[in-house]
């Protein structure tokens, strides 16, 4: 008799768990990660935007992204999002073909998600980078990397870093970020003071 009262106390405790939890996940918002372009220029910048399933920016989350090569050799960069739900890494990387992977794991209130696709990487015509040198087009992040290198009182202990797979790194004390990544250039402004 007991043990009847035990299994039905039990299996209860079980449905109760199952409800609680099936509640939880069906509460859980749905997002979708967006890569930018497959065929990219090297120096030029990758972007994957994450939204919500409605389209809302979701801003400061973190995204991981891979960078498998032909070796399957690979890159990981982990980087959180904009006020616009991007994240955009600039690719410093060889011609090529690779696959990039992104991954969104989701958390109390958004679904986790990812991509997988193919990432084609060549390198600029020498024409083009001529002409926009010449015509004094600069991305922000180039305009703030004169600026730090020509600042009257930069910050010493940051920098620019070649890691041994050959990416550069902007590093300052605890913090990096890829090279030409809206993050490094918010290093070289906290190192200007800006």
């Amino acid at each position: 008799m007991k043990q009847k009262h035990i299994i039905l106390i039990c299996l209860a405790i079980i449905v109760v768990v199952a409800a609680c939890v099936a509640l939880y996940l069906n509460s859980q918002v749905t997002t979708q990660l967006t890569p930018s372009n497959s065929n990219i220029t090297n120096g030029d910048n990758f972007t994957v935007t994450l939204t919500s399933e409605n389209g809302e920016a979701l801003a400061n989350q973190t995204v991981t992204l891979t960078i498998i090569n032909q070796l399957n050799e690979t890159n990981n960069y982990t980087l959180v999002t904009d006020s616009s739900g991007a994240v955009t890494l600039i690719i410093n990387m060889s011609s090529g073909n690779y696959t990039i992977n992104g991954v969104f794991n989701g958390n109390g209130h958004y679904k986790g998600s990812n991509f997988t696709q193919s990432l084609i990487v060549t390198e600029p015509l020498e024409s083009n980078s001529q002409s926009s040198s010449a015509s004094g087009t600069m991305s922000s992040f180039e305009k703030t990397l004169e600026a730090f290198e020509n600042s009257p009182n930069p910050d010493f202990e940051t920098g620019i870093i070649t890691k041994p797979d050959g990416s550069k790194w902007v590093v300052t004390g605890d913090r990096e970020a890829p090279y030409g990544s809206a993050e490094g250039e918010d290093i070289l402004n906290s190192a200007m003071g800006y």
